[in-house]
């Protein structure tokens, strides 16, 4: 709306105040762009909900600037989504995936992204998850290499994301107990060694005690935390 009838001053005045609301909705608007991302979807609704209250030719100036913005945030939401991804894609090969899990962590709770630090946390436990499952089937199954291999991978978790996520440390505890049991079960089989009758079998128990003691290297101050 433009006026155009009236008095000299009510004229004056009237620019007057549209210059100041025009001022004040440009540095809500620059406020949006510098506020952490959580923040700015609280604004943009903000600045919608005023919108409607302004004259329409400023409707028109500012709406067009809000849906940049508005698109500009989603974009950006989108490429967190979109990185999470592709981190948890090869968190299996990437041998620095598991440590950038962590720094994200760190950033979303820093930042109160609460919904991506969400679809970290249920990702990284369900790798957990695989992770042990695949250390029990691998001792099940007499392969040393595989169940050590698996929990290297939730020892790294735990170093990464354990003060984020509290249920890796219970995780954690449980593979500690299983490559326990496996090891001290070699040493027993090892320790009745004259009253094993079968070489091959003494052998891939002697074998497999190499495997857990190369593990202990790679745990520095933690080996005691699996091999007491």
């Amino acid at each position: 709306m433009v006026v155009s009838h009236g008095s000299a001053g009510f004229i004056q005045a009237y620019n007057s105040m549209l210059g100041k609301v025009r001022q004040s909705f440009s540095l809500a608007i620059n406020e949006v762009h510098t506020a952490p991302l959580h923040e700015r979807y609280v604004k943009i609704r903000s600045l919608n909900y005023a919108l409607y209250f302004l004259p329409e030719d400023l409707q028109t100036q500012f709406k067009l600037q809000i849906d940049d913005l508005t698109k500009l945030i989603a974009d950006e939401d989108e490429a967190h989504r979109q990185n999470l991804e592709a981190l948890f894609t090869n968190v299996d090969e990437d041998a620095h995936a598991i440590k950038e899990v962590g720094m994200l962590a760190e950033r979303f709770k820093k930042q109160n992204l609460s919904k991506h630090f969400e679809t970290l946390h249920e990702q990284s436990l369900e790798k957990l998850r695989v992770y042990k499952t695949n250390v029990q089937s691998s001792l099940d199954k007499q392969d040393i290499q595989s169940a050590v291999h698996a929990a290297k991978k939730i020892v790294e978790y735990k170093e990464s994301v354990g003060a984020h996520i509290p249920e890796v440390t219970n995780i954690y505890n449980s593979i500690c107990i299983l490559i326990m049991k496996g090891f001290l079960s070699c040493c027993e089989i090892l320790a009745n060694i004259s009253t094993t009758e079968q070489t091959q079998s003494v052998e891939k128990e002697f074998n497999d005690i190499l495997v857990y003691l190369r593990f202990s290297d790679t745990l520095d101050n933690k080996a005691e935390e699996f091999f007491p």
